[in-house]
């Protein structure tokens, strides 16, 4: 004869309901130190750095930095051409050197949602240089760093 085992009910939600609890708070708990982390002037001078060290690395022609700081998923656009990370990598070669050391980064605002942010800003030349462009970008934060998942440049 088959005896059934008896588990009382009751102890047994009053723990799944415990620990559903915990496992919510300790989630919510997460996303509102990422978003309180990243707040404010923090999060746009986090990007501003961000942005600084790109214009030093075109224009001494770092790739490493590029192949680092974007993520292997990146799509984006420029001047209509829709690129994917090692086509815009290639761009990045192409378009670099010293006509990089007059740039500026100016309008830098950044707003982020949990491992997401979204950057907007304009990049300026130096006097006599190429007219200004901005850019929209989305980073992903990744193996412990921002990385670049999509950018879109439009020429003013």
């Amino acid at each position: 004869m088959i005896r059934s085992l008896e588990v009382p009910l009751l102890p047994l939600l009053v723990f799944g309901f415990a620990l559903t609890a915990v496992a919510i708070g300790a989630f919510t708990l997460i996303e509102k130190q990422a978003d309180y982390v990243l707040a404010g002037p923090r999060l746009a001078e986090k990007f501003d750095s961000v942005e600084r060290r790109w214009i030093l690395a075109l224009e001494h022609n770092d790739l490493a930095l590029f192949e680092r700081s974007i993520s292997d998923s990146f799509v984006g656009t420029i001047d209509n051409q829709v690129l994917s990370k090692p086509a815009f990598v290639n761009f990045l070669s192409r378009s670099s050197g010293p006509v990089w050391k007059g740039a500026n980064v100016e309008q830098l605002e950044a707003r982020s949602r949990s491992d997401t942010a979204v950057v907007i800003g304009e990049m300026t030349f130096g006097p006599g240089g190429r007219a200004p462009y901005r850019f929209t970008k989305l980073y992903v934060f990744e193996n412990g760093d921002w990385r670049l998942l999509s950018a879109h440049y439009a020429h003013e």
